[in-house]
């Protein structure tokens, strides 16, 4: 089963018996009580349901999450993701030209832990440009990544390891970029996006396959850049 979904606040693509899928925009957290813009609370009135959180998208970050609607959906699935039996795959718009595949294997610091863990990103580049902005010629480019674990902002930090920060983030970015962003293109956020998920559900037993697209500004920007480049 293939499905689509894009839009500016929270979309349902899928409301099954035992999970949904849905489009979390920028600036919503996933299950965040105290936040003003929660997706968990927004679709629960929605659907008048329960959803069980299984995994997390940045708050920066737009794109793709699964809600289990029950414990026992829940647990098998979160076994999925520790088990790595989930394929998540994300769109950046990153400073400079990437290589066309990269392995990023750095380790990264545990999130409030002493140490470092394993930590692997797998890199695509799918678009290369070269744009003006006051007054210099500056590249970018559009890569589709792929996660082989799930670390605290492990795409943000890896991206930024090898120097091609995602443009808009402002905690792992470069603040040059970023400003020339916000003052040309009028985006001031993280031009990150979960675009895609498969599993196979733990309870059906059947293989699901989920598509999305980033938020209106960031697909926007891109369609700009692809025909200023033709």
């Amino acid at each position: 089963m293939r499905k689509r979904s894009t839009g500016n606040q929270p979309k349902i693509l899928h409301n099954g018996k035992n999970f949904v899928i849905a489009h979390k925009p920028t600036g919503w957290t996933v299950y965040q009580e105290d936040a003003a813009l929660n997706m968990k609370s927004f679709i629960e009135k929605k659907l008048d349901k329960k959803l069980l959180p299984v995994h997390r998208l940045d708050k920066s970050t737009c794109g793709l999450v699964l809600f289990s609607l029950n414990w026992r959906h829940s647990q098998r699935t979160i076994e999925l993701f520790k088990k790595k039996k989930v394929t998540k795959k994300y769109i950046a718009f990153v400073h400079g030209l990437t290589p066309e595949v990269q392995r990023i294997d750095i380790p990264l610091k545990k999130h409030k832990e002493k140490g470092t863990e394993l930590a692997v990103t797998r890199l695509k580049t799918l678009e290369q440009y070269e744009v003006n902005l006051k007054g210099e010629d500056r590249f970018y480019s559009l890569v589709e990544l792929e996660l082989e674990t799930g670390r605290y902002h492990q795409i943000r930090r890896h991206l930024k390891a090898i120097k091609h920060p995602v443009v808009g983030d402002d905690l792992y970015g470069n603040t040059w970029n970023n400003d020339a962003f916000e003052q040309k293109y009028k985006i001031k956020r993280c031009l990150l996006s979960s675009i895609y998920i498969e599993f196979m559900d733990p309870i059906e037993q059947k293989k699901y396959i989920f598509e999305g697209k980033p938020d209106k500004d960031f697909s926007n920007l891109i369609t700009a850049f692809q025909k200023n480049s033709t």
